[in-house]
């Protein structure tokens, strides 16, 4: 009867695990390490399935293989040996509770560990951890029973164990490690090597590493490199601390990195460990081991380069579940036993509500591969980057009968191994899975997007994305040397060396211009190409970014010298870009120490600026914009009949306000074989008007017509509105008229610094003479007009530069924040122009100086008007930072 009386209400508590981990196993599709699972558990004999993934060890895929035989390959199939692991590490808490405190506190601990989610989340996941997390519980039970009894069968059952879990994970090492620590302190305490004998613990470690050498030999040498091509770990600091705390009491591993909750429960989690009888060397003893053994997990996800995960933490619940059931032990235990009861069940059910987020749930290969079914046929092809074959889409693949193709493209591979792996015929789907940054520098949708016209259809589940593209690309793009290197800086941050060539297409294909460089040794920072195309009224029509990275993947944070950087910007032209030369610039730049380009060199030191063209695109006529599947994106849409075969589609003429000297773009959307009609923009009272007529030149059916004129600085208020020949209005504006500023306005420094004709710098004030790196600093230019109105509105630079001439600051905008374009000015009235300069990460504290100058932004050539044909003017002053 007494041991009836224990059986079942732990029967009970192991049925309640059973059923919480059984809810929905299978609900969830199997993600990219669940694939290597499935794939190793179909292989045809033990020896094929120990080697079928040679990134992680192979005790767990041998069970695997074995239980499929029996049970299948089904999604719960492949579950479910992990939750009957997980399970028998709950009944193991009570054990080991028991053995260091107690009958109560192994009550306690079982409950806990019915209730962990850690446990939980293990028991759903066809992967090794389940199998640790009964591992390591077993192994301190042998170790402890070792301390007792040292007898042989002691000293062979924890060789055994030890090289078990070593045959289970990559992390297993950090546990061995552990436990070899821990005989450390435990003879420390003792002040004796002799209990157990150090001479029969030296050769029963001797033995352990000899069994594990034909896997650390063959593969564990290489895991550093197996997984990942980009290398980075865990980030110590107390974020890292409360996130492993955290991991102990939620799963998954986004719930703890995604939700505000783990800011209440690492605080509460903290404070229970108030509670635990640390006057007890059990406690002590256990606590250390916990602690001992996150610390070397971090230290060794450190070595190898992974990043910390909840799934590595895993085995240590258990452990967990008994240290806080210890709190039971003396005379108050009742009132913790019911809080840390309700605590655990809380934590498990709010776990189970939220996890059914789909933004903490698996990736949905499942669904992806579904699309795939339901979408591609026998012809096409579905390319997916990886370190390693994508087995989870595989397993779908098998499952759902797919007779479309899977190309595994391989990671750290360049331009000519991928483009000789693409197909050649049929639709090509290329699928992007956000955990992997395979393709980091974007080449792949490039490629495949090169001459092509129609957008790629793009569809999503949680967890990647594929982008279907109709035709696999029938061009390669083509890459040449540039006539002279560029620098970025200096040639000791990075050199520009090739770019693709600019081939002849049509207004309606897409541009793949691949861009290379050259890392020096000074390069430190995540560089970016920057390409935009410009039409030939300098307008920028198109533009797209794209990082830099080597073939495998490192970004210029983790170059070395000499290394050889590619990004992969995708261009496309507005939808019914007319035929045309178009100029074609780069700029490179990054997000943190310039985010408004570096400054190029030539490698004479003759500077360029900060875009360098790049060369002329020549666009042929004969684009069929409407098999394009493409849509205008100019904001008003019309039908204006203006000829026998002309119509306005849309434009972009909202109408609004407009000043003096302002220059007014139009965009407008025709469709039809007649010629374009002369526009004029003219005030409604008729005392001005500007004729804008078309662009000459060959144009397709559908086109896009882009036009510009200035507003008279010398126009009065009142309204204005755009015409057609036959004095139709197509959109109206309200002229509103700036009043003068005759008056000279104060300033604290003076200048007098003419710039040719346009207008002179008569001087500046600081808000701060002595500012801080915490904010902006703010410069007010006091500008006097020297003519009415140029022709080019240009923008005005100021830059802060530091005593060794780097830039640290800067702001690029029209005058007076846009406000007062140049076009506009009248002759002698003064222009107040405020700017905020924003510091970038070059900034410390100590003298500066400012340099100002004017560009025209279309071209990006300097004015250079300045005395002895200067293109900036130093301005007098000392500014002291701080």
């Amino acid at each position: 009867m007494r041991l009836l009386r224990h059986l079942l209400p732990a029967a009970a508590i192991l049925l309640l695990a059973n059923g919480l981990r059984l809810h929905q196993i299978d609900s969830q599709s199997l993600w990219f390490d669940e694939g290597w699972s499935a794939w190793a558990a179909i292989q045809p004999t033990l020896a094929e399935a120990a080697l079928a993934d040679d990134t992680n060890p192979p005790l767990y895929y041998v069970l695997l293989n074995i239980s499929t035989r029996f049970l299948g390959d089904s999604e719960f199939s492949l579950r479910l040996p992990s939750l009957w692991l997980v399970l028998i590490a709950i009944a193991l808490t009570w054990q080991l509770a028991r053995r260091n405190f107690g009958r109560q506190s192994a009550w306690l601990a079982l409950w806990l560990a019915a209730c962990s989610a850690p446990l939980w989340w293990a028991a759903q996941e066809a992967r090794m951890y389940a199998l640790l997390a009964l591992l390591l519980p077993v192994l301190l039970l042998a170790w402890q029973e070792l301390l007792r009894r040292p007898q042989r069968r002691q000293w062979l059952l924890l060789v055994i164990l030890e090289t078990l879990i070593l045959y289970t994970h990559n992390t297993a090492p950090v546990f061995v490690l552990w436990i070899n620590l821990a005989m450390a302190l435990h003879w420390l305490s003792r002040r004796s090597l002799r209990q157990p004998d150090w001479r029969l613990w030296l050769v029963s470690q001797v033995a352990v590493v000899l069994l594990w050498l034909p896997w650390l030999s063959a593969y564990f040498i290489d895991v550093a490199a197996a997984n990942s091509t980009l290398r980075d770990g865990p980030q110590a600091g107390l974020t890292l601390v409360g996130q492993m705390w955290a991991a102990l009491w939620l799963a998954p591993w986004e719930l703890v990195l995604q939700t505000p909750l783990t800011g209440v429960v690492v605080p509460v989690a903290f404070a229970l460990l108030l509670l635990l009888p640390w006057r007890r060397s059990g406690t002590r003893w256990l606590a250390l081991h916990v602690m001992l053994m996150a610390f070397l997990l971090a230290l060794g996800l450190g070595i190898i380069g992974n990043n910390m995960h909840g799934r590595y933490l895993v085995p240590l619940a258990p452990l967990h579940c008994i240290l806080l059931g210890s709190c039971v032990v003396g005379k108050s235990g009742g009132g913790r036993r019911h809080l840390l009861v309700m605590l655990f069940s809380g934590a498990l059910l709010l776990n189970l509500q939220l996890a059914a987020d789909p933004a903490l749930r698996h990736d949905d290969a499942r669904g992806m591969v579904r699309y795939y079914q339901e979408s591609l046929s026998w012809a096409d092809s579905v390319l997916a980057w990886s370190y390693a074959e994508r087995y989870e889409l595989a397993y779908y693949w098998r499952r759902f009968g797919l007779p479309t193709q899977l190309i595994t493209l391989p990671e750290g591979e360049g331009l000519n191994a991928i483009a000789g792996l693409l197909p050649r015929q049929g639709r090509v789907a290329l699928n992007q899975w956000y955990t992997q940054r395979a393709d980091y520098r974007g080449m792949t949708p490039c490629l495949l997007a090169h001459g092509s016209t129609r957008l790629p259809e793009v569809y999503s589940v949680y967890g990647m994305s594929n982008l279907l593209f109709d035709a696999p690309p029938s061009l390669t793009p083509q890459l040449q040397p540039l006539a002279q290197a560029i620098t970025v800086d200096g040639a000791n941050r990075a050199i520009v060396t090739t770019h693709g060539t600019l081939p002849e297409f049509l207004a309606s294909q897409v541009l793949c211009l691949p861009v290379l460089l050259e890392a020096g040794p000074e390069l430190r920072t995540e560089l970016q190409a920057s390409i935009v195309i410009r039409n030939r009224l300098g307008q920028v029509v198109s533009k797209d970014s794209a990082i830099f990275a080597t073939d495998d993947q490192r970004s210029g944070l983790q170059v070395r010298p000499g290394d050889v950087l590619s990004a992969w910007p995708t261009l496309r032209l507005p939808f019914g870009a007319p035929p045309d030369n178009y100029e074609i610039w780069l700029r490179v730049f990054d997000e943190v120490q310039a985010l408004d380009g570096h400054e190029l060199r030539r490698a004479d030191g003759a500077p360029v600026g900060r875009d360098l063209k790049l060369g002329t695109w020549g666009i042929s006529p004969g684009a069929d914009w409407e098999l394009t599947g493409r849509e205008t994106g100019l904001p008003v849409r019309n039908l204006v009949q203006v000829g026998d075969d002309l119509q306005l589609l849309a434009d972009n003429l909202a109408g609004g306000n407009l000043q003096p000297g302002q220059t007014l773009t139009t965009s407008l959307l025709w469709r039809g074989g007649d010629a374009l009609p002369d526009l004029t923009l003219a005030a409604v009272d008729g005392s001005w008007a500007r004729v804008l007529p078309p662009t000459a030149g060959p144009r397709d059916r559908v086109t896009l017509d882009w036009r510009e004129v200035t507003v008279p600085a010398t126009a009065g208020a009142g309204d204005v509105h755009l015409l057609l020949p036959d004095g139709r209005a197509l959109a109206r504006w309200s002229l509103d008229v700036l009043p003068r500023l005759d008056v000279r306005p104060e300033y604290t420094v003076a200048v007098g610094e003419n710039l040719g004709t346009l207008g002179r710098l008569a001087g500046y004030t600081l808000a701060e003479v002595s500012p801080g790196l915490d904010g902006p600093l703010e410069v007010t230019l006091v500008w006097q007009a020297r003519s009415v109105g140029t022709e080019t509105g240009y923008t005005v630079f100021v830059h802060l530069v530091n005593d060794r001439g780097q830039i640290i600051a800067q702001s690029d905008s029209v005058p007076a924040q846009g406000r007062r374009p140049t076009s506009g000015w009248r002759r002698e009235e003064f222009i107040l122009d405020r700017h905020d300069l924003r510091f970038n990460a070059l900034a410390r504290a100590g003298p500066a100086r400012l340099l100002v100058g004017m560009y025209d932004a279309r071209s990006g050539q300097r004015l250079a008007q300045w005395s002895a044909g200067a293109d900036h003017v130093a301005l007098p002053g000392d500014i002291l930072l701080r």
